[in-house]
């Protein structure tokens, strides 16, 4: 497990929020507090599998907060009560703008590490991070094109591989395609068989042909010029 699959589930349920509010569901502000909290809870844990994975997730942890403070206050939300930043209780309180200084202290780390983090940071972006660069589109599209470039060099995806290999484990894999080769081998056997009897008709027409020709031709000379002149 890595550092994507840790804070997937903290991504989707901001998914799940933006999906509700678009729909004009009034949301629990409360209720989402305590799933926020939930869910570090849980990828704060899951982190300590390893020291490098822990050490990976505190570095992201804040960042994920401001990220989800912005979601719920700039969205739109409608919540059952005024939203109280979450970064508050680490005494932050310009997350959006940290958000972005940590980001750009990110860029200049050239190490595998600091490429993984990239991936969630690359992530809140494309979820609605802006606010500091929310009036520079082509700024943040800079952003992101050079998170990218980093991002697929270091997760570079085989073609050749199969997406989902649990789909292929109960598969048939028996050969339903109905054979072309035989077919064509027969229909080359049909054609080959009219063309001999095309050719031994010709043949037999010749020979019937020339036969004829033949009687006609001894019919004609066994007739000699008196039976000829005795005509007329």
């Amino acid at each position: 497990m890595g550092l994507i699959e840790i804070t997937e589930p903290f991504l989707s349920y901001i998914c799940t929020l933006k999906k509700l509010s678009n729909s004009g569901d009034v949301l629990d502000a409360s209720k989402i507090r305590t799933d926020l909290n939930n869910l570090i809870s849980q990828m704060q844990e899951q982190s300590q599998e390893s020291q490098a994975l822990e050490s990976q997730f505190n570095k992201v942890k804040l960042p994920l907060i401001f990220f989800a403070d912005y979601i719920v206050y700039e969205s739109g939300f409608k919540l059952s009560e005024p939203w109280k930043p979450m970064a508050s209780e680490f005494d932050e309180y310009a997350g959006e703008e940290k958000f972005f200084v940590i980001l750009e202290e990110e860029l200049k780390d050239n190490s595998s590490e600091a490429t993984e983090r990239l991936s969630v940071y690359y992530s809140c972006l494309g979820l609605g991070m802006k606010n500091a660069y929310l009036g520079s589109e082509e700024e943040l599209s800079q952003i992101m094109r050079q998170m990218f470039k980093r991002l697929f060099e270091k997760y570079k995806v085989d073609k050749s591989s199969k997406i989902t290999p649990e789909a292929y484990k109960n598969v048939d894999k028996r050969d339903f395609t109905e054979q072309l080769a035989p077919k064509a081998g027969g229909l080359g056997v049909v054609f080959l068989s009219l063309l001999i009897i095309w050719f031994v008709s010709c043949l037999c027409l010749y020979h019937d042909a020339s036969n004829d020709i033949e009687d006609s031709a001894e019919t004609i000379n066994s007739i000699n010029s008196e039976d000829i002149y005795s005509l007329d």
